[in-house]
């Protein structure tokens, strides 16, 4: 482009308040920030993709929020091009110069007409996305209902015979036999117990039944959660640190759902810390995040409440991430997982209106996305029903 040093092109990111580098031309690319964040109403990149507007800076070493990075990098003036296609900023252009005053009105222009060009396209390429994610998403909730049916149906014939060997166990456990049949029995009665843990997982996999949303306080039910699980990792000697956004507010949500959530989440956390052998042991003049520690953070961005559960442990292979919520399948060793309980936990979610999904670098910790959006009761009413008429 005419006059410019640097061109960058910026997309939202997963979180909507912030702006991610996707491409970047000139010298010294590496420098641009990857991320910048859009929560100011201050900053050039906010007043740009909020307006739709460009937006143009003749002395940026003179703005109250320069990055002093930028600056040393040479440069003076920049223009700020919205990208937009069917009324919506899908991203934004920033043509940049080491000489001030630069971009004359002209010159802006000739930026926004070639930037108007490339937003049809872009708009194409996200709805593209869409369908084929909506189309995956259509084949995972068949394939998931298929299994739900499954299991429901293994649950029920096993649940009867598995109830008779408990009973009569039990009954010969209260009898007058020798101690050395009794020690067995016990074993019987104790893998019987797992047995049934297991069953009760399919049947909660394959139950269809709605959640019981109420008008709730987010914080208040991940306080809840932790508390309930504060004593396992002090005792497992893992760190447990909160950050709860005070500004997050309520919503329509299950409450004991979504504490079951996070306690799951929670106890995978802790199984995988003990596995890296990272419990924390008295302090440490390292790095803390060298410790095994579990850090659970909530957020609101417009519409929407994030729940973050992050840590330390030895975190999920790339080639098995995006299997993690696929039902009856584990990365924990043979006899310590069943497969489902992160699959619930999707299940759990998707009921509340949410979103659940992972990031993890093997070796280095996993994290937990959950995303709620924010409703009123009221909304809540008119969504159940609407459900209720077309059921």
């Amino acid at each position: 482009m005419p006059g410019a040093d640097w061109v960058t092109l910026r997309l939202p990111d997963e979180n909507e308040n912030l702006l991610r580098l996707v491409a970047a031309a000139g010298t010294v690319t590496e420098d641009f920030p990857p991320l910048v964040s859009l929560s100011s109403r201050e900053t050039q990149a906010n007043l740009a993709f909020s307006s739709g507007q460009p937006v143009i800076v003749n002395d940026y070493p003179a703005e109250p929020n320069a990055s002093p990075a930028i600056v040393q990098l040479g440069m003076k003036s920049m223009a700020l091009i919205p990208i937009i296609a069917s009324g919506r900023t899908l991203g934004l252009v920033n043509v940049i110069s080491r000489d001030a005053g630069n971009f004359p009105p002209e010159r802006v222009r000739i930026f926004t007409t070639v930037v108007d060009g490339i937003g049809p396209l872009f708009e194409i390429a996200r709805l593209e996305g869409q369908r084929r994610l909506e189309q995956e998403q259509l084949q995972e909730t068949i394939r998931l209902s298929s299994i739900g049916e499954l299991a429901a149906g293994v649950a029920h014939e096993l649940n009867n015979p598995l109830t008779s060997v408990l009973g009569y166990s039990q009954m010969l456990l209260d009898s007058e036999i020798p101690e050395s049949v009794k020690s067995s029995l016990r074993i019987v009665v104790s893998e019987g117990q797992r047995a049934a843990k297991v069953i009760k997982n399919f049947q909660s996999f394959a139950r269809r039944s709605g959640p019981e949303k109420a008008f709730t306080s987010v914080n208040a039910v991940l306080q809840m959660a932790v508390d309930l699980k504060r004593n396992d990792f002090e005792q497992s000697n893992i760190k447990l640190c909160c950050d709860f956004d005070e500004d997050v507010p309520k919503t329509m949500i299950d409450e004991n759902q979504v504490i079951q959530v996070i306690i799951n989440i929670f106890t995978n956390a802790q199984q995988s810390l003990e596995g890296s052998g990272q419990q924390s042991e008295g302090e440490s003049e390292g790095d803390p995040r060298e410790l095994g520690q579990v850090w659970i953070s909530s957020t609101s961005s417009p519409g929407k409440i994030r729940i973050c559960i992050e840590d330390n442990g030895v975190g999920i292979p790339k080639d098995k991430l995006g299997k993690v919520f696929e039902p009856f399948f584990t990365t924990k060793e043979v006899g310590f997982g069943t497969g489902l309980g992160l699959s619930i936990c999707y299940g759990i979610v998707k009921q509340n209106g949410g979103e659940l999904w992972a990031d993890s670098i093997e070796g280095r910790g996993a994290i937990f996305h959950i995303e709620f959006p924010i409703l009123s009761e009221e909304d809540n009413v008119g969504k159940t029903e609407g459900t209720s008429e077309t059921s």
